[in-house]
């Protein structure tokens, strides 16, 4: 018993000391509270992601969004996926397909997957495979992994392109190679129906 009351001391005595220097603060320690402290861009994202980060999704969701209206292709691509998720922000699929449209049409290969995703499924549009594709292509082309992974998918299946294996094993094995965990599972399924059609 004696020894249970020593340690209750000591935890709440640490406890005292951890709350005096700021390890239970509402905000993350350790970074300049003056705003203008981070002046350029970069520094404001970086800024936004260590909150993001450290769990404080409402205090990064107004820099990103100041970042995005100022046209900074990386805060438009993580301002849509705050409004996808509702990261710091009501959920609104209008809101993240817009910023994922406008980082994308930048040249925003991950931005460019998502805005692919949306056609292919039809989130806050009809589904228009044609449309899915070419957006996947302009990621695959830039090396994104995930973009090559549903490049070839769109080839596998034949949507918004004419179906060829031949094309999505290319695509797949690329997207294995850039380190997509799906790509494997789809080449050996490609590669046992071929020697399945080829047996026959």
């Amino acid at each position: 018993m004696y020894r249970f009351l020593n340690m209750k001391h000591i935890l709440i005595s640490l406890a005292v000391m951890l709350s005096a220097f700021g390890c239970f603060a509402d905000e993350p320690t350790g970074e300049p509270d003056d705003v203008e402290a981070y002046k350029t861009q970069a520094e404001r994202h970086a800024r936004a992601y260590y909150l993001y980060r450290h769990g404080y999704l409402e205090a990064a969701f107004p820099i990103y969004r100041e970042l995005a209206r100022e046209g900074y292709t990386l805060a438009e691509y993580d301002l849509a996926l705050c409004y996808l998720n509702g990261y710091g922000v009501k959920k609104d699929d209008g809101e993240a397909i817009k910023w994922f449209r406008r980082a994308a049409d930048k040249g925003y290969a991950e931005a460019q997957v998502y805005v692919g995703l949306t056609y292919l499924n039809g989130i806050g549009t009809g589904k228009n495979y044609k449309e899915a594709a070419r957006w996947f292509r302009r990621a695959a082309e830039q090396g994104d992994a995930d973009g090559q992974y549903n490049i070839g998918l769109c080839y596998e299946k034949g949507y918004g392109v004419k179906r060829n294996v031949d094309v999505a094993v290319m695509w797949y094995r690329k997207a294995l190679s850039a380190g997509n965990p799906d790509a494997r599972a789809a080449l050996v399924r490609l590669l046992d129906e071929q020697r399945s059609y080829r047996n026959l």
